[in-house]
């Protein structure tokens, strides 16, 4: 109901992919016809609980919606699934330049979520190849979220390159800020610097 509130249809979403019927996943996608890119992004975070397989068919075609907004909610809901497919999809977008930058960037923080090697490696692989700044951001971003024992090495590699801007090197170490393990000594060793 486009009267309702956002709140509320965005609750029905949620509630509708938990249900996880046929008849669910097909009312999501009729809710994909709003013009309301926010509940689109909603039914997208949603569609990633569904454990029915019409839910990520739904949220395939969502990377293709014109929608930026739409979009980073089915990115959102493509890494709820966790798995070494989510990974592998949200790698493509975040290399695809076709997508906007706020798309790239949530597929890089995204990638962060994704508990698989191939997540990690996607980041670490973008951390060399990805020069737009906004994308370099949320890469790190991504990689925070991580436990520090997986990504020192990609941290220590990138803080010691000479080709590196004194900006980009402080981009990542802030995003230690959120990591999980401890970061402390090595952010010490930064700490005169």
């Amino acid at each position: 109901s486009e009267s309702s509130s956002l709140k509320i249809r965005r609750q029905a979403a949620f509630k509708l992919a938990r249900v996880g019927s046929d008849q669910a996943i097909e009312s999501l996608k009729l809710g994909l016809l709003s013009t309301n890119s926010f509940l689109k992004a909603g039914i997208g975070e949603a569609l990633g609980q569904s454990q029915n397989p019409k839910a990520y068919e739904v949220l395939l075609e969502m990377l293709h919606n014109e929608d930026p907004i739409a979009v980073r909610g089915a990115v959102r809901g493509i890494a709820v699934r966790g798995d070494v497919d989510a990974a592998q999809v949200l790698e493509k977008v975040l290399f695809d330049c076709t997508y906007s930058e706020s798309v790239r960037g949530e597929a890089a923080s995204s990638l962060g979520e994704i508990p698989q090697p191939e997540a990690l490696q996607a980041l670490a692989r973008a951390t060399n190849e990805i020069q737009d700044e906004e994308i370099i951001s949320q890469i790190w971003e991504g990689l925070g979220q991580r436990d520090f024992s997986e990504t020192e090495q990609i941290f220590s590699n990138y803080l010691s390159s000479p080709n590196i801007s004194v900006e980009a090197k402080v981009t990542a170490l802030e995003s230690l800020g959120n990591a999980e393990g401890n970061v402390a000594p090595f952010l010490l060793s930064y700490a005169a610097d």
